[in-house]
């Protein structure tokens, strides 16, 4: 399609709050490549309109994850600003930023952290300590500490940009939101879960409403709020997030990208926390048949493995099961902590598939390893609770009784070292193995107990 370059030019200020404002990054793109190749038949190489849009065509490159088409041009309008302006020129400390952002995006998250240092030094210097493109600085190096997960450094800097930039700019501009989130997920990571809540519901709400759902700050948002819900043990609150968060990857990236096949895995394992097997066997089965794309493979059939005994599959379970089990003798290393926690995620499974012979197996040899290391936590007792349950399905209840009861108890004692993504599972499988031993030795007392204790836990977690 034939542009006139007239029109590029007074589009272009619409087209930035347009397409660029609202994540139409593939839209933009080919605007953006006319309007460069035009620049260049008619303007000098260092002329700030040529050099702008360099800068654009490469934002558009680096948000649809194009980093190599993206990197020619940000060292060409670097080098040109640099030298036709000087370092601390606005345009040029522009330019670095971009730069910055580049090796942000390529995953160089130690050089953006040392170019993003001296981006804020050098607008300090140039532009004050209150300038918007100061703070806007600020926030991109606390967000550097954010990726890198340097949450004591990356607080003070977002808190700071926030304060500053809600002065400058709307309360529901993209940045403001961005930085809400990275906010919400610190505060959650140092303990302050309520506020994080709070702050993430608020800023994913605010996002969702104002941009089209590829843009992102929508995606970050969505993956945020999903991560956070699952963090607290609210897994059918998070699937929600979570499963408009592959529709936005779908959207911004295309079906195959890798990015959104993992996602869609994640998707399927969130479905299987929250019990929705179903849905989760249908994700997890439409990744897992492109082995050759999908990350962490071994992982993500764990989870369709689990799903397919918990969704009550056990024809589609055996066969993995058998073939997981004879992978791992024959692989990991004996006695090995890592052979212990998959003998016991297996022979949680096995329990759901109710083969009780084969549980009985993998958690006996799981559990030797655990007497072995002598471990001061709850991964002895639940594997002891595991064992209880496969020995009261193969009828040996006298075997079952002590360490069915004494594990609950113990487990009581170790909950707060469990992850918050099983802490609330643990706890409640336990007690309903309990349960179910105290209703099959028909003892009335220990089944209205358990049945209290069960109300209050639910309660506890939400579950």
């Amino acid at each position: 399609m034939f542009i006139p370059a007239a029109l590029i030019a007074s589009s272009k200020p619409d087209l930035r709050s347009g397409y660029l404002a609202n994540g139409q990054f593939d839209l933009a793109e080919p605007i953006f490549q006319n309007v460069l190749e035009l620049r260049r038949e008619s303007l000098d190489e260092n002329d700030y309109g040529l050099l702008d849009s360099m800068e654009h065509l490469a934002r558009c490159y680096l948000e649809q994850g194009k980093t190599a088409e993206a990197l020619p041009l940000l060292q060409e309008a670097l080098r040109q600003r640099t030298e036709t302006l000087g370092e601390s020129h606005p345009a040029t400390l522009v330019s670095l930023g971009s730069m910055a952002s580049w090796y942000r995006a390529d995953g160089q998250l130690e050089e953006a952290r040392k170019r993003f240092e001296k981006l804020v030094e050098l607008r300090r210097i140039r532009l004050g300590e209150h300038h918007e493109l100061t703070y806007s600085a600020i926030q991109d190096l606390g967000a550097i500490y954010f990726d890198l997960k340097q949450f004591d450094k990356a607080k003070p800097l977002l808190e700071q940009a926030q304060e500053g930039l809600k002065n400058e700019l709307d309360n529901e501009h993209p940045k403001l939101l961005q930085n809400m989130q990275n906010l919400a997920v610190i505060y959650f990571e140092t303990g302050d879960s309520q506020r994080a809540t709070e702050l993430l519901g608020n800023a994913s709400k605010l996002i969702r409403e104002k941009l089209p759902l590829k843009h992102p700050s929508t995606v970050s948002s969505l993956n945020n709020l999903s991560n956070l819900l699952l963090n607290k043990g609210k897994y059918e609150a998070a699937t929600e997030p979570r499963q408009l968060f592959v529709e936005a990857l779908t959207q911004a990236r295309g079906p195959d990208d890798p990015r959104t096949l993992n996602a869609t895995a994640e998707l399927g394992v969130c479905y299987s926390w929250a019990t929705k097997y179903d849905k989760a066997i249908e994700a997890l089965e439409s990744v897992l048949q492109r082995e050759q794309r999908i990350q962490e493979f071994d992982y993500y059939q764990r989870h369709l493995r689990s799903a397919y005994a918990r969704g009550g599959f056990p024809d589609k379970f055996q066969p993995i099961a058998d073939k997981d089990l004879g992978d791992y003798r024959e692989n990991l290393e004996p006695s090995s902590a890592k052979l212990r926690g998959r003998l016991c995620n297996l022979g949680l499974d096995c329990l759901f598939a109710r083969n009780y012979e084969m549980a009985k197996d993998v958690l006996t040899e799981a559990l030797e390893i655990l007497e072995e290391e002598k471990r001061g936590d709850f991964r002895l007792p639940n594997t002891r609770t595991m064992l209880g349950e496969a020995l009261m399905g193969l009828g040996d209840l006298d075997t079952a009784r002590p360490l069915l009861e004494s594990s609950y108890d113990k487990l009581k004692e170790h909950q707060d070292s469990m992850h918050p993504l099983v802490r609330g599972y643990n706890m409640i499988e336990a007690a309903e193995r309990l349960l179910r031993f105290y209703e099959k030795v028909d003892e009335q007392d220990g089944v209205e107990r358990m049945e209290l204790e069960l109300q209050e836990l639910r309660s506890q977690f939400e579950m």
